[in-house]
């Protein structure tokens, strides 16, 4: 059973940070979304605890595509070059389209070309992270599921900072978006990012399991 992630990583589209939604001009958008403040968080988080959470699977066997703007500066492309260097299964993709999905559903087309069983795809944003057994539980929970079923680990932590220290807090959130999972039939192009996550339920079969601490947002 194939378990595939994907991350957005400050992607140049309509439908990565809000702050790219709110502007329409192209160079404002650039200036925000690649200045310098932000880019230093997002790599901060990304490297101390995204990363590290892929690191730790107990189950090795996936593949997990980092999407990217071909426009992002070069200094930030040689950084997360250098970011996912240690980790096999850690790839970069970088595109120019409008929309993650259209950036996506080629590149999972390409993944999954002649696989004959359920595969599983899901997601993570770049400054959270999931589990340690993320990946076996997705992988174990596949060749149960219904057509077009949805996963969803709703129990987790919260990472907030308050007097001047960072806490965590308990988190209970059906439909995350950390780690929600769908398990896609053969030949089906289908992404975690082409649906609003809190509401998809409602169309499609969904198996949530609250008892693992499953994710740090």
């Amino acid at each position: 059973m194939s378990v595939f992630g994907y991350i957005r990583f400050s992607y140049f589209g309509r439908s990565d940070a809000r702050l790219a939604r709110q502007t329409a001009d192209d160079e404002t958008r650039f200036r925000a979304l690649y200045a310098d403040r932000r880019m230093e968080e997002r790599f901060y988080f990304f490297e101390n605890l995204t990363l590290p959470s892929l690191r730790a699977q107990t189950d090795p066997d996936f593949q997990v595509l980092v999407l990217a703007s071909n426009v992002m500066p070069d200094r930030y492309q040689a950084r997360l070059a250098t970011a996912i260097a240690d980790i096999p299964q850690v790839d970069v993709l970088y595109s120019d389209a409008a929309h993650v999905t259209d950036a996506i559903n080629p590149a999972m087309g390409d993944l999954t070309a002649g696989i004959k069983e359920n595969t599983v795809h899901f997601r993570l944003d770049d400054d959270d992270a999931i589990c340690s057994d993320m990946v076996a539980r997705l992988r174990a929970r596949a060749p149960h599921a219904h057509p077009d079923e949805l996963i969803t680990y709703p129990n987790g932590f919260y990472l907030t900072h308050w007097d001047g220290a960072p806490h965590l807090v308990r988190k209970f959130e059906p439909y995350i978006a950390i780690g929600f999972a769908f398990v896609n039939r053969p030949g089906q192009i289908r992404n975690p990012y082409q649906c609003k996550h809190g509401s998809h339920y409602r169309l499609v079969p969904t198996s949530m399991d609250p008892r693992p601490y499953a994710y740090f947002h």
